[in-house]
């Protein structure tokens, strides 16, 4: 896979993860409970994995090392732990009584 394709991929998976977590908010917002105070620290962390890869994201394509394989494992490393931090947000929101 050539540099540009892999960062336009990860482009994609950001925006992604960006309606994901807007659709989260949006039912955290319709509820008060105490699981909500849980489920806001695990949001917190998965803005702060996006924000991680997407850094990453921008300084490959600003310097286009001829070697990138480390940072490909990297960022696919951040894109499964970002979207195994939304699966379990979404459990524990269909579970709990936030939102609704």
């Amino acid at each position: 896979m050539e540099l540009q394709d892999f960062c336009t991929q990860m482009e994609k998976q950001l925006g992604t993860f960006k309606d994901s977590l807007s659709k989260i908010e949006k039912q955290l917002d319709a509820g008060g409970t105490e699981s909500k105070q849980r489920i806001l620290a695990v949001v917190g962390d998965i803005k702060q994995l996006m924000t991680e890869l997407s850094l990453q994201k921008e300084r490959l394509e600003k310097e286009c090392p001829s070697d990138w394989s480390d940072d490909k494992t990297r960022m696919e490393d951040l894109v499964g732990r970002i979207r195994s931090d939304i699966d379990r947000t979404w459990t524990e929101l269909s579970l709990g009584d936030v939102g609704g």
